[in-house]
């Protein structure tokens, strides 16, 4: 049987005004329970942000493979930019974004020495694929941020910053920048 991933209630209009968010992008619990997660997606110009509890995340175990992880995360953010997207949607969502994170190397490296109780900021930028038009890639970057929710202006350029290092990188020939 799966874990469930909570989701919590909607964060307040002051603290989605104060980071610099749209409010109908930033879902979920109280922000300073919650480990936070930016999505910049580069195939649909998609920007959100949720909040997933810390207790809800520190329980989940990775049940898949990073690769499906990432598809899976992948087509619920193309649903949820069409605006399709309904609460069992956005707990998916949650639940994807919880099992990629930690299925990652880079999960790995910024768990190192953080005590348990650090709250994560992970942003993942979705890429889209030269050669298959709903294929991507997602890179994650794993930060940490004494806000609850890390500023807008901030995370735009933290992603933009990341985008252009990874153009230049081997790694990410296959996308589309």
């Amino acid at each position: 049987m799966a874990e469930s991933i909570s989701t919590g209630k909607t964060f307040s209009k002051a603290d989605a005004n104060a980071a610099g968010w749209k409010l109908d992008l930033l879902k979920n619990s109280d922000p300073f329970a919650c480990h936070m997660f930016y999505f910049m997606d580069y195939r649909t110009g998609h920007e959100r942000v949720i909040g997933v509890p810390m207790e809800s995340f520190n329980n989940a175990k990775p049940i898949a493979e990073p690769a499906i992880a990432s598809a899976v995360l992948c087509e619920l953010l193309l649903v949820t930019a069409s605006g399709a997207a309904d609460a069992q949607i956005e707990a998916k969502l949650a639940h994807a974004a919880v099992h990629y994170a930690k299925a990652t190397r880079s999960y790995d490296i910024w768990t190192r020495g953080q005590p348990k109780s650090t709250r994560l900021h992970c942003l993942f930028n979705v890429y889209p694929d030269k050669q298959n038009p709903r294929g991507a890639t997602v890179r994650p970057v794993m930060f940490g941020d004494i806000s609850a929710v890390t500023d807008y202006e901030k995370v735009v350029g933290m992603s933009v910053h990341v985008k252009e290092l990874d153009a230049k990188s081997a790694s990410f020939a296959h996308c589309q920048f």
